[in-house]
């Protein structure tokens, strides 16, 4: 409840019990000037901050008020980022509060909100483990029929839910910003593309599995939260070897998987001269749907019937004596 007292008597009232932590706005003619009002509600305290165009005795002009013609309010939702407006972490990783959808933000719509992500190298290849050190293109995209406009919120966390490598320069209509130690990757103004992308540089060796959250808004552009959806989304990656340690295991460990595009089974293959100790197969999320397990004298190949897994881009990573080395295959 908003309430604006002239001494101990209440001059206006407002709910806002049921509205979503945001910015409300609304305007009160007095006498003799009007003023605006900014609510600026937080998860624990509000905070009005009033400006008027002109100067006057806020006191002289409540005691000497004939009668309020009008109030009303615009609701601007987080139109700038959720981190902006709220210092909140809305991507709906572990530390999140909840996500837009589920935190009265956004809500109502249906355009059928789906958002994804991916991690990308220099070949614009999509990747299942980084490299220490190295720097990759984080994109985020949302699908949603009809939506007027986008927003979005990322973040990548280690294990232990600490920020995790660091993002690059944003482009204009984003920002970088820091929420409680994190640095978050978010939109600054409503965007006509439903495509986000931003450089990430990776940690130092010895981070381990990094887990990027993302939440993407498809709006209607009613400068209101209602009539809008959001959905929530993460991408597992694991610590894979550097840069040059890799390039030496690719050549001792020469994986390969064919055919590229399969429907029914894959071959995986690799050299004599290595000794594999199991190979794992996931998708862009990180969900391993096959681990094989390998005994010493194992031969260096290995048949694998996909026909069960949804058709989607995988990864087969193989780990031996001498490292990891990963392929990837379409299943169709």
């Amino acid at each position: 409840m908003v309430v604006i007292y002239s001494d101990s008597t209440p001059f206006f009232t407002y709910s806002v019990e049921n509205l979503p932590y945001s910015v409300l706005r609304f305007h009160i003619i007095l006498s003799e000037s009007i003023c605006k009002y900014d609510l600026y509600q937080t998860l624990s305290t509000d905070i009005i901050r009033s400006t008027c165009n002109k100067n006057f005795n806020m006191k002289k002009n409540l005691l000497g008020l004939m009668a309020v013609a009008m109030a009303c309010y615009v609701w601007f939702g987080n139109a700038s980022g959720p981190g902006s407006e709220q210092g909140l972490d809305r991507t709906g990783s572990p530390i999140s509060p909840g996500y837009c959808g589920v935190s009265s933000c956004h809500g109502g719509g249906n355009f059928n909100t789906s958002v994804s992500l991916l991690l990308l190298n220099a070949d614009l290849d999509t990747i299942s483990e980084y490299s220490p050190g190295e720097q990759y293109k984080l994109r985020i995209s949302i699908a949603a029929v009809g939506a007027e406009g986008y927003g979005m919120q990322a973040v990548a966390l280690k294990a232990d839910n600490q920020g995790a490598g660091a993002f690059g320069d944003p482009v204009s209509g984003t920002r970088v910003i820091n929420i409680n130690g994190n640095d978050y990757f978010e939109h600054t103004s409503t965007s006509n593309s439903s495509t986000f992308e931003i450089d990430w540089t990776a940690p130092e060796s010895g981070t381990g599995d990094i887990r990027f959250f993302a939440a993407g808004n498809a709006v209607n552009r009613n400068f209101q939260p209602s009539g809008d959806q959001a959905d929530t989304t993460s991408l597992l990656v694991s610590e894979g070897l550097s840069s040059s340690l890799h390039d030496r295991i690719t050549l001792n460990a020469d994986l390969k998987i064919y055919p590229s595009f399969a429907s029914t089974e894959i071959t995986s293959e690799w050299s004599s001269e290595v000794v594999a100790k199991n190979l794992t197969i996931s998708d862009l999320t990180g969900k391993i749907y096959r681990r094989e397990m390998f005994q010493a004298q194992s031969l260096p190949s290995l048949n694998i019937p996909v026909s069960d897994l949804p058709s989607s881009l995988y990864f087969v990573r193989l780990n031996t004596d001498k490292g990891l080395q990963t392929q990837k295959f379409i299943k169709l």
